[in-house]
C-alpha cells in the first residue's frame, strides 16, 4: 500500500496521471494557408510591401508546430481534422530597425473543426531589439516566433466546455524582449 501511495505522488507531481491521456497531449493541427491581413489590420505599407509578414507567419508557426510534434502542415482547404486560421490583426512599428522603437505583431486565431470554429485567441507580442542596427523585418520575423510559441501554448491549454465559453485566451501581450 505503502509504494502505492509513493507512485501515486510521484504520478501527480511529474504530471502524469493514472489512466488518462497526458494533459499536454495534442491532436496534429494543421496550418491554413495562405495568412492574411484582416481588413481593417493597421500595418504600416513599407512594411508590408519589404518584409512579407504573412510569410513569417506562416513559417514560424509550421516550424513551432512540428518542432513540439503537435503537427504543423501547411493545407490550402480546411478538411475534417484541427486546422488553424490565423489572421493578422496589427502590426505596430516604423522602418528603420532598432532606431525606431518596438515592433508588436497581433494575430488572431481561430482552431477550425470540419469549418467550425471550436475557438479563439489573439496573441500578441512585442520585441524591441538593442541593436540599433538590427533589422525591421528581422525584429518582425522574431516576433512571429514567439507569438507562434504563445499559439502552441494555447493549444495545449485545457479547453472549458464549448457550452460555457467558445474561446480560451492567454494573456494578449508579452513583455517586450530583445
Amino acid at each position: 500500500m505503502k509504494q502505492l501511495v509513493s507512485f501515486a505522488l510521484a504520478a501527480m507531481c511529474s504530471g502524469v496521471s493514472l489512466g488518462a491521456e497526458s494533459p499536454t497531449a495534442v491532436e496534429p493541427v494543421s496550418i491554413l494557408a495562405p495568412v492574411t491581413y484582416s481588413i481593417d489590420a493597421p500595418a504600416p505599407e513599407r512594411i508590408r510591401r519589404d518584409c512579407n509578414i504573412e510569410r513569417q507567419v506562416l513559417d514560424a508557426l509550421h516550424e513551432s508546430l512540428a518542432d513540439k510534434g503537435m503537427g504543423g502542415s501547411v493545407v490550402a482547404s480546411a478538411g475534417d481534422g484541427p486546422v488553424l486560421k490565423v489572421t493578422i490583426e496589427r502590426v505596430i512599428g516604423q522602418g528603420g530597425g532598432g532606431w525606431s522603437g518596438p515592433k508588436t505583431l497581433t494575430l488572431g486565431v481561430a482552431l477550425l473543426r470540419a469549418g467550425v470554429v471550436e475557438r479563439t485567441t489573439s496573441q500578441s507580442y512585442a520585441t524591441r531589439s538593442l541593436n540599433p542596427l538590427a533589422g525591421t523585418c528581422a525584429s518582425f520575423e522574431r516576433a512571429s516566433s514567439k507569438v507562434s510559441e504563445l499559439i502552441a501554448r494555447w493549444l495545449r491549454a485545457p479547453t472549458r466546455s464549448a457550452a460555457s465559453a467558445p474561446a480560451h485566451a492567454l494573456p494578449a501581450a508579452s513583455p517586450p524582449s530583445e
